[in-house]
């Protein structure tokens, strides 16, 4: 009997999940069904063969509709959810820290040449700042498990061949023995000649060498494939924001509301609060 009532308990939970996903894959399906419908309509005049879209892409293969909603959503909710999340911890630094936002900006206007922000210009400054950023609020703390292929000694234990090994990805952002005063936000320390220099270069896997300082997107073989594009996206996002408004904290000069910066529990690190910010219009010549 208390089985059965356990069941009548958790049932509807998992019903609640169900429907869920339902709904996900309805919204998900009207989209995908709305594209073949325009590739359908404009076949003659374009080449769908072409993708133009990560859609179209998944049509030109002929892939199930199960399989494209199971893309799509793994898509949006590893890729979106992430970079969102983490542009989000950004934009809280940076209204946390206006000294920073200020240098950010003059690097910026300094780099431009007279050239819209976002558009490729080498700035490692906003290549700092997105770096430090993740060095402090990694889009999560536990990635894809490991396994060990033979038998490792580690600091006097042996970790048996086959062992499945995870890694808390913010303890080794904030490991005193690797970074310098680790949960100080200094930008500074990823330009050339600082600590944080070597990690350059983590998009395409790496995260700084034969000593491993910082893994937001893993490492190796199964770090992320779209770590690259990822940081791509936010220093284009980063530049724009700073570039056009200024991020000031809510409430009046000396009575500013203080930002929340604890994490709140779950896959993704994201803000216990959300982030709530002043935003004010930067004039031509700031902007310049």
């Amino acid at each position: 009997m208390p089985v059965v009532l356990q069941l009548a308990y958790y049932l509807p939970r998992f019903l609640q999940l169900f429907d869920a996903q339902k709904r996900h894959h309805v919204i998900v399906m009207t989209l995908i069904s709305a594209r073949r419908r325009r590739q359908e309509k404009v076949g003659d005049v374009i080449d769908c063969a072409v993708p133009r879209c990560y859609v179209d892409m998944l049509l030109s293969l002929g892939l199930g509709d199960l399989e494209m909603v199971s893309l799509c959503w793994e898509f949006m909710n590893a890729a979106a959810k992430t970079t969102t999340t983490a542009l989000e911890w950004i934009m809280a630094r940076l209204v946390l820290h206006q000294d920073t936002q200020r240098k950010l900006l003059d690097d910026i206007a300094t780099r431009a040449g007279g050239k819209n922000p976002g558009t490729g210009s080498e700035r490692p400054f906003v290549e700092a700042v997105v770096l430090e950023a993740l060095r402090l609020h990694p889009p999560a703390h536990y990635l894809l498990a490991h396994t060990t292929d033979r038998d490792v000694s580690l600091d006097g234990y042996v970790i048996p061949k086959g062992s499945v090994v995870n890694y808390g990805v913010g303890d080794i952002g904030r490991d005193p023995t690797l970074w310098t005063e680790p949960d100080v936000f200094r930008p500074e320390r990823f330009l050339e000649g600082g600590e944080g220099f070597v990690v350059r270069g983590i998009g395409s896997g790496g995260g700084g060498g034969r000593t491993l300082k910082m893994m937001p997107f893993g490492a190796g073989r199964r770090a992320c494939p779209g770590a690259a594009v990822a940081l791509k996206v936010l220093q284009s996002f980063v530049e724009n924001l700073v570039t056009r408004f200024e991020w000031k904290p809510v409430g009046c000069v000396g009575k500013e509301v203080e930002l929340d910066m604890s994490e709140r529990p779950g896959l993704v690190t994201e803000m216990r609060t959300p982030l709530h910010a002043r935003l004010v219009v930067r004039t031509k010549q700031e902007r310049n």
